[in-house]
């Protein structure tokens, strides 16, 4: 037979196309078949609407967690969770899903149960529909299927116009994502299962033999496919297409080799279905195909194949072995150095060809198939042996790794030409750096649903990791060693918990993908254990870490604050649900220290005219704990002075809250009637407990009584104005002044100064001798202790007035603001 013919013989088999001599550039592609697609919206159920709903979700690709994915209508989109009492989430290849509303199993009757095969994967959403309220039957919407990395896999636009308890259906799953692909279903809809709109299975094909010929003249190859094509079902088969597929991933090759077209075939009829080509190649590891177009609704009978090898015969003249492959980690210089030491020996009786070895590196997970370097070997005499070094320096990420050498080209031995090493490159972590600590252990765990031990783990190195291969050892000996996992990287301050079991999903706020199940699990002791980390080369990292004795269904928690080192130690939890796995720690004993963070006043004007009694002035204090913080109430007092007159107002403990950092308000009260005239008042707020730091419990402010609001039985005063003022230097309010008026002809006036904490500023004025009824100007530095202008802020003075013959004396306390200074 010529190179430019083909052959094709079967009653029902009618040829497509002819087949020319193939070179690797001259290919056609299968289509990819790689992702997660949407295969069924029941938008229109009958019954309970909202409910019943339900989207059909099939895996063309690798497996997947479909806890990592959500599902949108274009106006809402909703993560897809584990419905009650089901804890498997893993899409596979070939698997149907089913996206179920959340109120089916509550309120859905459960219409679809037994329609519903016991291998689909079963979803819902957290939210209290599918979308933004459902889905909508009178409004075309498009519905989109997100996946962990926020990128659309699927969408889908459904077609109105389903009967009520129909839903649409795509008719081909490897089709394309056109209206004609879809249809309404038949009878009703198919839940996790084949639709039923999709191609019969009416024909299956069977492989009998692929052989494959190296025909030395022709420098060609002849391969043969034998195979045999089946109608399964009762009725006469609808034409098809057989293909035949030839491919090389590593040289990235696809092609069709050629198509016969299959006539109807009565029910029970089987024809040979064979086909032969000669081709042009590469020697190297093939796939042959052979493929019914189009599918029906088995794709696993469309389709078979065999792994076939084209290889060129040649002279076995030389042979590898190897002396070291060896790989090793330069912290230096943060590389891998790979060396190779092969030995190149010539095993035949006549001096060897001239040959290329070629150093690679592989690695199938990552799809790392890279050429190194390669060295010429020169002709060999007979017998002679000689070693053929090399080392790489290489920047690639810790994993599994095959290091290879290979002659090139191969000769009729190829297991001689060849040598292959299996390497793991790895980094070893610094022990020098954070990489973990322990935050939470449960040793003594509550009975079922929570009835699992479970560690947790805060992650302090400041850069994501892999901690496979890290693990925790207990006093027994025993490693919960953390396994290769699906997306291995951690988070720098994340939590993760390690646990024998997924029992921990039980506790309030525990996502599953803060879960790691170790390769072995340590029985923790209820009455203390000694946990230590392991680093993946099994050295210790950090101090050994004493659990003391729990009480059942208490968790413990570490308290390590550099601020208080003498607290630092395990404590038990005090409140419920008396655990936090995945979540931040929280009361443990605190190094007491509450604090006032902000303060207001203000007037509470009766609502009811004329009833002058129940005008209040009030007092707003801000609180917050400035660590963990466990009491029950908080005294608290807030006193207000003016002169000699001193007002206790009333004040009412409050409840703390236990988190660090968070706000909470008090307010202090104290009606006119208690107040024998109106001012400028100063309030100092005072927490009333003997906490870590007492310079943060109390605070001072202004209350401001407007003069007109009660009366004011005194024929004294003092009044300064300008308050605010601004000795800045710009002839605009640089100074303030002092005015007097008392019943006295000559009064002694002593003035100080003190800040807003109540320390003393200075004198400004010491026994000044004036008249009843006078004025003094301060220039807002005379009489300071710094001898400084007063800077920007809120000031309070004290103001000691007797008259000269010591018959009348008064206090006066005021506040005076400064806007700026020099």
């Amino acid at each position: 037979m010529s190179t430019n013919e083909h052959e094709c013989i079967c009653p029902g088999l009618r040829p497509h196309i002819l087949l020319l001599v193939v070179l690797p550039l001259l290919c056609s592609t299968l289509p990819t078949l790689g992702q997660v697609i949407i295969t069924e919206n029941m938008y229109n159920p009958a019954g309970a609407d909202d409910y019943l709903e339900y989207i059909e979700v099939y895996n063309l690709g690798e497996p997947v967690f479909l806890t990592r994915f959500s599902i949108s209508d274009g106006t809402g989109t909703d993560l897809l969770i584990r419905p009650p009492g089901h804890f498997y989430s893993k899409l596979k290849t070939g698997e149907y899903g089913l996206i179920l509303d959340s109120g089916y199993w509550d309120n859905g009757g459960g219409i679809y149960d037994e329609f519903i095969p016991a291998d689909a994967v079963l979803m819902t959403v957290n939210d209290d529909a599918l979308g933004s309220g459902g889905l909508s039957n009178s409004i075309s919407e498009t519905v989109s299927l997100i996946d962990q990395d926020a990128i659309t896999v699927s969408e889908r636009t459904y077609l109105l116009g389903a009967q009520d308890g129909h839903s649409e259906e795509c008719i081909q799953l490897t089709g394309d994502e056109s209206n004609d692909n879809w249809a309404f279903s038949v009878a009703g809809g198919t839940p996790g299962d084949h639709n039923s709109v999709g191609w019969p299975n009416d024909l299956a094909v069977s492989l009998d033999e692929i052989t494959l010929e190296y025909e030395e003249d022709l420098e060609s190859f002849h391969i043969y496919y034998e195979a045999e094509v089946e109608n399964v079902e009762t009725e006469d088969s609808s034409p098809r297409t057989v293909e035949y597929w030839l491919s090389n991933a590593q040289a990235d090759l696809d092609i069709l080799l050629g198509s016969g077209e299959i006539l109807p075939l009565q029910p029970g009829e089987v024809i040979d279905v064979p086909w032969d080509s000669q081709v042009l190649f590469p020697d190297g590891d093939y796939l042959a195909t052979i493929n019914l177009s189009p599918p029906d609704d088995s794709a696993e009978n469309d389709s078979v194949r065999s792994s076939i090898t084209f290889y060129r015969p040649r002279k076995n003249d030389l042979a590898l072995s190897i002396s070291e492959i060896t790989a090793e980690y330069d912290n230096d210089n943060d590389h891998h150095d790979l060396f190779f030491d092969i030995a190149v020996e010539n095993v035949e009786a006549d001096t060897s060809s001239p040959r290329t070895l070629e150093y690679r590196l592989s690695n199938t997970e990552t799809h790392l198939d890279t050429l190194l370097g390669s060295y010429d070997i020169l002709a060999l005499p007979p017998g002679s042996i000689i070693d053929v070094p090399w080392l790489s320096s290489l920047f690639v990420p810790d994993g599994e790794y095959v290091a290879s050498a290979n002659l090139s080209p191969a000769d009729d031995d190829a297991e001689s030409d060849t040598v292959r090493s299996n390497l793991t490159f790895y980094t070893p972590p610094d022990l020098e750096e954070p990489w973990f600590e322990f935050s939470e252990v449960m040793t003594h765990p509550p009975d079922y649903p929570l009835a699992s031990e479970w560690i947790e783990l805060r992650v302090t190195h400041p850069e994501p990791f892999d901690p496979s291969g890290w693990g925790v050892q207990d006093l027994a000996g025993t490693i919960a060693r953390f396994p290769d996992l699906l997306s291995p990287i951690v988070q720098p301050d994340s939590l993760i918990v390690l646990t024998e079991n997924l029992d921990v999903l039980n506790w309030p706020g525990m996502r599953e993908d803060q879960v790691i199940i170790p390769e072995n699990w340590p029985i923790l002791n209820n009455d203390g254990d000694q946990l230590f980390l392991v680093t993946p080369d099994n050295r210790i990292y950090g101090e050994t870490v004493i659990i003391p004795e729990a009480e059942k269904g208490y968790s413990l928690l570490y308290y390590n604050d550099e601020n208080y080192p003498e607290l630092e130690g395990w404590y038990p939890t005090q409140y419920e649900p008396y655990a936090t796995p995945g979540r931040e720690n929280w009361v443990v004993y605190p190094p007491n220290d509450f604090s006032i963070d902000n303060v207001s006043t203000g007037i509470q004007w009766n609502i009811v005219p004329g009833d002058g009694d129940t005008d209040s002035a009030f007092v707003e204090i801000f609180t917050r704990s400035e660590g963990w913080f466990y009491m029950d109430q908080i005294p608290w007092r807030a006193v207000a002075e003016l002169g000699s007159e001193i007002i206790t107002m009333n004040t009412q403990p409050f409840t703390p809250s236990p988190f660090p950092g968070e706000l909470v308000k008090s307010v202090a009260t104290a009606h006119f009637r208690d107040f024998p005239y109106p001012g400028q008042w100063i309030v100092r707020a005072e927490l009333l407990v003997d906490d870590a730091d007492l310079s943060n419990n109390s605070i001072v402010a202004i209350l401001t009584v407007p003069y007109g609001e009660i009366d004011d039985p005194r024929t004294s005063s003092v009044e300064v104005y300008p308050n605010p003022f601004s000795p800045d230097g710009d002839g605009y309010e640089d100074r303030t002044v002092f005015t007097f008026s008392y019943p006295a002809s000559e009064i002694i006036v002593t003035i100080r100064l003190f800040d807003s904490v109540g320390r003393s500023l200075g004198i400004l004025a010491r026994d000044l001798h004036l008249a009843g009824d006078a004025a003094w100007e301060w220039n807002g530095r005379r009489g300071l202790s710094n001898g400084q202008f007063l800077p920007l802020g809120l000031y309070a003075y004290l103001i000691d007035i007797r008259s000269a013959d010591d018959s009348q004396s008064w206090r006066v306390k005021g506040a005076l603001a400064c806007a700026g200074g020099r």
